[in-house]
């Protein structure tokens, strides 16, 4: 019923999306829960990265200059935390602007609006990294590495701020958790996924440790009373921790 008496509004979106146009009002259309976006520059230039709208919604307030209104939208994604994976949450805004903006000008670009044949190689490149990380997010892993994948930093007064692709091939460790407890975590590229990141470290070690203190508990109640012992299992109230990256993202 409400798609029927908004139908000219709903078409009016469809046509500038079709034409790579969006306003402000359309927002709420573009990036509906469920929705694929493809967050541009996520990590570092030229580096795009998959997520999923959670939810989005317009807020309005008021300031010394009148009304103000904003659409804010909240993104989900799969991060490593030590041994598992678990979904970061993080929201962007948007304010309120006049006119029409080119959609793929926006940092988050649903994945529909790119056409058949870019979407698909998208997904191919997006799925080919999910299964690698999936494979190498967690746990130790001592890798080889090819010609030009990382950058070295030049250390000498006159090469302080330069970087080069290293010219050779060479073989590094993967260990995402135990590089966070050496004081290493992510700090360029967006800030709100890189917070949200750090975020997920902080609630996972915290987790950790609060189910370590249960099954020592527990362990002490049941040795206490027949010598048995209990296992240590998530609590319900805890946060939401996968062994795999689930196959649907």
């Amino acid at each position: 019923l409400i798609e029927k008496i908004h139908e000219k509004e709903i078409q009016a979106v469809e046509d500038d999306s079709q034409l790579g146009l969006c306003s402000f009002d359309s927002l709420s259309e573009m990036y509906k829960p469920g929705m694929q976006v493809v967050c541009k520059d996520a990590f570092t230039a030229g580096v795009d990265m998959l997520a999923e709208v959670a939810w989005s919604r317009y807020e309005q307030g008021r300031s010394i200059f009148g009304i103000t209104r904003s659409f804010r939208i909240c993104f989900h994604f799969f991060v490593a935390v030590g041994n598992h994976f678990t979904l970061c949450e993080f929201v962007e805004a948007i304010e309120q602007f006049n006119g029409h903006r080119n959609i793929h000008g926006m940092p988050f670009v649903p994945l529909h609006c790119y056409d058949s044949h870019t979407s698909k190689q998208m997904m191919e490149k997006f799925r080919c990294r999910g299964e690698i990380y999936s494979n190498c997010g967690t746990g130790s892993h001592f890798l080889e590495y090819g010609k030009g994948c990382f950058f070295a930093k030049g250390n000498t007064k006159s090469r302080q701020s330069s970087s080069a692709a290293l010219q050779a091939s060479g073989r590094v460790m993967v260990d995402t958790q135990g590089s966070y407890e050496a004081g290493f975590s992510p700090s360029i590229g967006n800030m709100s996924m890189v917070e949200g990141i750090h975020f997920k470290f902080k609630e996972y070690m915290l987790q950790m440790t609060h189910l370590k203190q249960s099954v020592v508990g527990r362990n002490m109640l049941g040795a206490g009373k027949d010598g048995a012992t209990s296992q240590m299992h998530t609590s319900d109230d805890g946060m939401i921790i996968f062994d795999k990256v689930p196959s649907k993202f």
